[in-house]
């Protein structure tokens, strides 16, 4: 197994493909995307002044028709259009 890290570190780097790993040894890449993805999601939100709940609305806003018509609009533009609310809407 110790004869193998080098291998496994440079198919990690890209710099061999990962068919050149030892069988026995499976990367799972699934748990390195998701956290990237919460992360740069939690940081998004912050920068617009959402919270969570607010992130998450626009994320599913843009799953629909108005993400189709506008798929660069900002969120803070999706959620105004998306609200019944006159007092969300300020």
């Amino acid at each position: 197994m110790r004869s193998s890290l080098p291998v496994i570190w440079l198919a990690l780097w890209g710099l061999l493909p990962a068919s050149a790993l030892p069988a026995d040894i499976a990367i799972d890449h699934s748990e390195i995307g998701a956290s990237s993805t919460e992360t740069s999601d939690a940081n998004r939100a912050q920068a617009w002044g959402l919270d969570d709940a607010e992130w998450g609305r626009y994320r599913s806003l843009l799953q629909g028709p108005l993400g189709l018509r506008l798929p660069n609009i900002d969120p803070l533009l999706a959620l105004l259009m998306a609200s019944d609310d006159p007092a969300e809407q300020r």
